[in-house]
Parts: structure tokens; sequence; C-alpha cells
């Protein structure tokens, strides 16, 4: 124990007593565990062992019968208020009948809202990027935030922080996208607003998942990762680092993956020599489900369970998750002198730490009042507002948006059209529904997977989303009272039905436009098209939804595609044949609403895309970042057999306005390598409506000793501008932002020139500057600076 403070204070344990130092209360406690009680706070329960209520205090004592560090309570069956009872139950069982009194941690997820019935639902992470906002995560977070702690979750497996690059992987809609500059402004904003200024009244967060675990082979899940030491550092790790040192996140999740042979499980070299050494991270790592004993059972890279926990907590895993499967194994390890008792003590108290940091031995019950933190105007209004910034307008050919709501007969065909399933993602209360014994039962029962699949998930999100209404419901609210829709769901999400064809073309036919509302649908089950485990290698639209597009066009009326997917799609055939198409993502809650409201201009679109979208499924991968390859540096080196653009280039969207970049100016053309540049220019809405855009600014180190991206991303800022009106903006852009490993493995800033984009999108340049960095080469232990300054000057 530090200092020269006695065990007992009061009269009672010194680790009671809040007034004594964290640390101090953590060797305290330390001290008096035993190895068994140690190893049950390195591992977690599944929420559905403890919910018997015959047999409940005698599951309860059987389970806590050393304590327990975490339990899963992603999704318990019962109503939120019902879910609160039990856990506080489970927390007095810990706190008032265990030995020592350790409080238990209950985690859950909160990518885009609590996983709890009837929680306020965002867009998912690829939407929420696209709003290119850190602000409005923030505002989301704080949300978030009271409904988790009121509820009792006090550790969620958020954010995801994972570049993403192929869109054949599932779970790319969990992501920020594929640019670490947006992913850590993203993650940092989610991080601090989620944990608070209070940790006691805060949500631990988990970055997730370190490291490469969206870059698997072939764009497959648990995959093997081929990524260079430089890119891991640079590109991988870069949002994890943001986190850790800006946001203070509480802990780190591993990848499922394969990094140079190693599983990163077992990799100390990752999880211990880069994470807890290089970036300076202090808090717990939790392990993927199942990823600890999945050395052994999956992997092979280890002989045994055993062996397999040996591995991961010397690689640096605290907590095997989400069952107590290999690391019970570390006592006989000890035993046998395979690994020392002070391994496990380290895990044990970065354990103890953050239940001491969250106020749990203090306060261990949840409050419960969940109905008031949930039901609430301005969780509903953040939602709207959340989904309206979400939509990116790809096309919009001679300014067919908005539509007039006076049109006097319009289609609404497609199978996203009427449900509200397609506006919530894969780690949403309404997704996990669809893996329950109940909603799987429902549906085997009715035959048709996927129609059943449908009307089943809907009319149970509608119980607990009573204000969430479809995209049709939405347009008929908006349109004039005159105006006729003609509905026709058309086709299913995924299979070769084309029974309903007919019906579909006969609405749009006798309509003056119609809008086709298609994509997919995210989640963990069976009929869902995206999703953990849902990895493709056909991007299409799923099914025959390209085969009905055909039909529709084919009747020579205007149609307007609007695409619900977390998966950025390969619609190179639609983008060619339709006028307009409005990428919507999961768009949470309010998704339907905020669709109409772009679609009939109540609302201006105003998203930016963080992903660079496809012509064909072959170019993958396909990022703006890219080195240089031969010939023109700005452009694509093309196929034989086809062209290499992007058909939308990151950070594409447009709007209902115009907007015009002028006046660049350099404070100084020779910049000190350990300084700032700062820059400056002048954005004018130059159209008749009021609108938002999102500046971006590129540099390109030109004289780089290591080949460098042709681009990248260090500033953007949203903004709101009425017609006419004129903002000067000034950036302060830290050169360490350009830092990057030499030959030698140094992180570096070179002196030598630098070019710089300003810009509508990675592609969309308006304006061109360029400046020298002077002085010496700087050698940079840690990257410090991870976000860009900017100042806003409203002109009259």
């Amino acid at each position: 124990m530090k200092g020269v403070r006695a065990h007992m204070t009061d009269n009672k344990p010194l680790y009671k007593d809040p007034s004594v130092p964290v640390e101090d209360r953590v060797e305290d406690l330390l001290s008096r565990m035993t190895l068994d009680e140690k190893i049950a706070q390195l591992v977690s329960r599944w929420h559905y062992e403890f919910f018997n209520e015959k047999e409940f205090d005698k599951k309860v004592s059987e389970l806590l019968r050393d304590g327990l560090g975490t339990i899963s309570w992603l999704l318990p069956p019962l109503d939120p208020e019902e879910n609160v009872k039990v856990m506080n139950r489970i927390q007095k069982y810990a706190v008032e009948e265990t030995r020592l009194g350790i409080p238990v941690i209950f985690h859950g997820e909160a990518l885009a809202g609590g996983l709890f019935y009837g929680a306020t639902y965002f867009p998912t992470a690829i939407g929420l990027a696209s709003t290119w906002e850190p602000e409005l995560i923030s505002e989301m977070c704080s949300l978030v935030r009271e409904q988790m702690y009121e509820y009792g979750v006090r550790i969620v497996f958020s954010p995801v922080l994972d570049i993403a690059r192929d869109p054949r992987w599932g779970r790319i809609g969990e992501t920020y996208g594929e640019d670490p500059y947006l992913a850590s402004q993203m993650g940092m904003a989610f991080v601090k607003a989620m944990q608070g200024s209070d940790l006691t009244k805060g949500i631990a967060c988990t970055g997730k998942h370190f490291l490469g675990y969206a870059a698997g082979e072939g764009g497959r899940n648990r995959n093997v990762a081929s990524i260079g030491k430089r890119e891991l550092y640079e590109i991988y790790a870069r949002p994890f680092e943001a986190v850790i040192k800006n946001s203070k996140v509480k802990a780190i999740m591993n990848s499922y993956g394969v990094i140079d042979n190693v599983p990163v499980a077992a990799s100390r070299e990752i999880l211990t020599g880069l994470l807890r050494k290089k970036l300076g991270f202090d808090g717990i790592v939790v392990s993927d489900y199942g990823a600890v004993a999945q050395l052994y059972a999956f992997n092979r890279s280890a002989k045994n369970l055993e062996d397999a926990a040996v591995q991961a907590i010397t690689a640096g895993i605290d907590i095997e998750q989400p069952d107590p499967v290999a690391y019970p194994c570390l006592k006989d390890a000890i035993a046998k002198g395979i690994i020392s008792e002070e391994v496990i003590n380290s895990s044990v108290r970065r354990m103890l730490k953050l239940k001491f940091e969250l106020g749990l031995f203090e306060q261990p019950y949840a409050p419960g009042d969940v109905k008031r933190a949930i039901n609430r105007r301005e969780c509903r209004e953040l939602a709207y507002k959340l989904a309206v910034k979400s939509l990116v307008l790809l096309k919009n050919e001679d300014n067919i948006l908005p539509l007039d709501k006076d049109i006097d007969e319009i289609a609404v065909v497609g199978p996203n059209a009427g449900h509200i399933r397609c506006f919530f993602g894969g780690y949403s209360p309404v997704a996990m529904r669809e893996i329950t014994p109940e909603a799987l039962n429902s549906v085997e029962a009715k035959g048709n997977a996927q129609k059943a699949h449908c009307n089943e998930i809907d009319a149970f999100a509608r119980q607990y989303y009573k204000n969430s209404i479809s995209v049709l419901e939405a347009i008929s609210e908006i349109v004039s009272k005159n105006t006729r829709i003609n509905y026709a769901k058309g086709c299913e999400l995924t299979g070769n039905a084309v029974d309903g064809f007919g019906e579909a073309i006969e609405a749009v036919r006798r309509s003056r436009v119609a809008i086709a509302v298609m994509g997919g649908i995210e989640g963990l089950g069976a009929t869902t098209t995206c999703g953990e485990g849902r990895d493709s290698v056909d991007i299409t639209l799923p099914g025959v939804q390209r085969k009905l597009l055909e039909e529709l066009y084919n009747t020579g009326k205007p149609i307007i595609l609007v695409i619900m997917s977390s998966r950025p799609l390969e619609i190179s055939w639609e983008a060619s044949k339709f006028p307009a198409v409005l990428q919507a993502w999961s768009p949470g809650e309010e998704g339907g609403r905020a669709v109409a409201g772009v679609l009939f201009g109540d609302e201006v679109p105003g998203g930016k895309l963080p992903v660079t979208t496809l012509r064909n499924v072959g170019q993958i991968p396909l990022y703006y970042n890219r080195k240089p390859i031969y010939g023109n540096i700005d452009t694509y080196a093309e196929y034989i057999d086809g062209n290499n653009e992007p058909l939308f280039p990151f950070g594409h969207g447009l709007s209902y306005t115009e907007f015009q970049y002028s006046d660049l100016v350099f404070e100084e053309d020779k910049v000190d390598s350990n300084g700032s540049v700062s820059l400056s220019f002048s954005l004018k809405n130059v159209g008749r409506t009021a609108g938002e855009e999102v500046v971006q600014v590129y540099f390109r180190d030109m004289e780089a000793n290591v080949a460098r991206p042709v681009k990248e991303l260090v500033a953007f800022k949203r903004v709101a501008l009425e017609p006419g009106e004129h903002v000067k903006l000034k950036f302060e852009i830290s050169l360490s932002q350009l830092a990057f490993y030499d030959k030698d493995m140094n992180f570096v800033v070179e002196p030598g020139g630098v070019e710089v984009f300003i810009g509508s999108s990675s592609q969309d340049i308006r304006l061109n500057g360029r400046f020298e960095i002077t002085g010496n080469r700087v050698y940079l232990e840690e990257r410090k600076v991870f976000a860009s300054r900017c100042t806003c000057f409203r002109k009259a």
C-alpha cells in the first residue's frame, strides 16, 4: 500500500472511506482479497443467467460467491423499469452479502442510443459521421448519459473507432468512416460527453476494436488484417490515441482480428507495447465477446483454455467477457508457476480503480427514473435534428428536389417505405429484438421469413417508439390534403419474389413522380443485410430491388431514390438513371420525418459522405487519402475495363443552395516546423435559401522521405448561412498533424512544401494554396494536438 495510512479509518476498512485517495483505496482492498476473489473481478456474466425468479436468490449466490467484475446487460427481456429492479437486487447482494462488498458493473452498448427498450435512438454511427458536426455528438451523448445513468448501465462498449475502407464488411455502419481525423473528432466528442466532467454521474466509454478490426481480408469479420506498422500507427491507431490522450477514455476492447499472424487478443506488442506504453492508456482492456477462448477454439494459437488465459492476460486483456470460460484457469496457472499473481493484481487494480472512479462504492444502485429520462420532447427533437443533418444528397439533377407539397399525385414504393425497422442500426433495441427467442419463434411460425420479420419487428418497434413513423406515413403528413399517394411495396428487401412488381409499376405509371425507398436493414439476425457477421461479396441493392428499379425506370416517370442502408452500396446504375439520390443510412427513430422534410423542402440537406463510394466492387479498397501512383498525382489510375474514379468522393454532399469560397490568405507562408499554420478564407451563401456547408481543409506533404497521402483531412467546420450571408473562417492547424513515421520509424515533422486544398469535398476543391515548413526536422515522442481550431467571423 502506498503512503503511511492505516488499514482502518473510523472502524471501517480504508477502502470504504470516500475521503481516501482512489489509489490507496485500491491497494487496501486488493490486500484483503483472496485469489478467487481477484479472478472473479476479471470475468463477466450474461444477464440471462439471473432471470429465473423461482431460483433467483440461489443463482445470485452461486454466480456472485466471490464477487464479480461485470454483468453483460445488453438487452434483458423486461421493460426498463423492471430490469432496473433486477439489477438493483443483484447489486444489493454484491454489496451486502459478499465478503468484501465489491459492487458489480453492468455493461451495455450506446453506439447511437442506449440499448434498452424505449431509449432515444439516433442515427447509426456512419450517419452521425455524415453530420460532420462533433458538437451534435456531444449533445446526443449528454442525453444518452443521463438515460444510461438512470438505467444503471455504467460502462458502454462505444464508440467504434475502427477505420473502415471496405463496404463488404458488415459492421461498416457502426464506424465513423474511412478518415482518421474525422473519426478522431467524433470519438473525442462522444467520449467527453458520455463520461462527463464527473464520472460518478457519468458512463465509462470503451473504444473499440483495438486494432485493425475493419481491415480484415476480403471484408470478412474476424479475419486476418494485412497492415504495415506505419499504417497501423498513423491511420488505425490515431482515433484511439485521440480518445486516450484527449478524452481520457476509461476502457478499450480488443479486436477479434489477426495482425502479422498473431491474434490481437494474444498480442503483447499491440495491447501493451502500443496501447499502454506508446499511447499511454491506463484504463481497463476488456475482451470482445469470446475472444480469449477463441485463441484455443478458433485461432488454434493456444493449446488449451489455460494457455489462452495466460496468453491473453499477459498480452494485456484485463477482463474476459461475456462468460468466465478461460480466466478461471488462471488459478491453476499461478499454482503451476506459469504466471505470477502480480500479473493478476495489475488487472484487478485497474478494475477496482474504475469501480471507485464511478462512485459505485458510495452509490451502487441505479436511480431508476428511466421514463422521465427518455420521455422528453428535447430527446425527440435532437433525434430529428441529427437525422436531418445525417442525410446526404448525392445527386439532384435539374434541382428536381425539393418536391412541391401540392403535387397532385405521387407514388411511394419500395421495401423500406412502409416500416420503421430500417431506421435502427445494428446494436439498437429493435435490432437486438430480432435474435430473441420470442421473435425467432414468431418468424418461424409465419413461414415467409423476410415478410414475417418485417411485420413482427415493425410491430414490436412501434410499441416502444410510438412517435416514430415510416417514410410513407411522414410523406402523408407533409403533403397537401389533395395529394393522392399511390403506395406499393414492390418487393421484399431480400429474396427473389417479383409478384409485387406489377402493383409498383402501376403505382408509378399513375403518378407524376415516384419516391423509391430501397436499401437494407442492419442487425445480427438472418434476415438482415448488414451488421456483425453480415459481410457481403455483393454490395449492390439486395434481392431483386435493382430489377424492380429497372422496371420502374422503364415507365419514364422521374424517380427519387432514397437509400436506407448502414452499408454504403454500389449504386452506379441507379445514379446514372435517376435524377435524385438521397443517402439516408439508418437515421434513427425520427428518420421518417427527417427524410420527408428534406424531400419536400422543410429541411435543407447538408450532410457529407464519411466514406468513398464505389462504381464497382472490384475497386476495393478505394479511399481518398491514398498514396500517389503513376500518372497524375490527382487522378486515380484507370483499369482497362472500367473507371476507377469514385462514384461519389469522400466529403461529397449537395445542398438546395450554393456556396462561394474566396480570399484564401495565409498569415505566414513560411512556418517553423514546431509551429502552426494559420489560414483564412471567405464563405458566402449565394443561393436563395438558407443552408449549411461543411468546409473541408486538406494538406499534401510534398517532400517527405516516405510515400505520403495525396491528401489528408486536417480541419473542417459545418457552417449555417442565410441567403446572401457572408462569413470569414480562420483555421489554426498544428503542423504536428502532418507528423509521420519515417524510414527509421521516427515520428517526425519534416521541412518542405505543403499544398493546401479547401473545398466542398475531397475532390470538389474551391481554393488552393501552398506554404513552406521551415527549420529543423522535429522528432516527436507522441502526438499532442488532435484537433484544429476554427473561428467564424460573421460579416454584415
